[in-house]
């Protein structure tokens, strides 16, 4: 939905557009009724800073440390914008798809604030849960891409299924120094192929936002 955004903005840039005439970009909330219904509707709001400063700028719907709309912004543009939701409706299949572990964390992250968690034991005991899951679906993953990497390829040319072996293994069963090896971070110990491995990034990023 942010690219969307960049790419309708894209083009006053580079032409002589009427700004006024993009509500996305030029307004910042109204209303509009249909049926019974009165239907919020939001833009960026960029009318407000020219009348101020004669330079227009986004107003603060963004959350730019993660290049995502800050709730309920992102939905009423959404619904403010036929042609916003035309290209939402051609792209539906990866709109919906939300697999992406970093999408999914970002939508967590979300959770945790559009609704209180802190505050309701049974959300937050819930909302944990879903990073759990988050962190060991990614690891799996990440497992299963490692294997078939080394099962189906040797040397970079694609050969039929087999047994990797070897007496260099740094782990020959499952310990605490392993699930350490794994889902712990520290500056001293090397792991190499491992350690920006997307189920480690998640992890160390899950942990640092329940800390705080």
């Amino acid at each position: 939905m942010v690219m969307v955004i960049a790419l309708r903005a894209l083009r006053f840039c580079y032409g002589s557009n009427l700004l006024a005439r993009e509500s996305l970009l030029y307004k910042d909330r109204w209303e509009q009724r249909r049926g019974q219904h009165l239907v919020v509707k939001e833009g960026l709001g960029m009318q407000e800073t020219v009348d101020k400063c004669g330079l227009g700028w986004f107003l603060p719907k963004f959350r730019w440390t993660t290049r995502r709309l800050v709730p309920p912004h992102s939905d009423n543009m959404l619904v403010g914008n036929v042609l916003m939701h035309a290209e939402y409706k051609r792209r539906w299949r990866a709109v919906k798809d939300l697999r992406d572990v970093f999408v999914r964390f970002n939508q967590a992250t979300g959770w945790f604030q559009q609704h209180c968690v802190l505050q309701h034991p049974r959300l937050l005991r819930t909302w944990l849960e879903y990073l759990h899951v988050l962190c060991l679906e990614q690891f799996d993953a990440d497992v299963w891409a490692a294997m078939l990497k080394h099962m189906f390829l040797d040397e970079g040319v694609a050969t039929p299924l087999h047994i990797v072996t070897g007496n260099k293994m740094r782990f020959s069963v499952v310990s605490k120094l392993l699930l350490e090896f794994l889902f712990l971070w520290d500056d001293e110990l090397e792991r190499a192929g491992w350690g920006v491995k997307p189920f480690r990034l998640i992890l160390q990023k899950s942990f640092e936002f329940v800390e705080s």
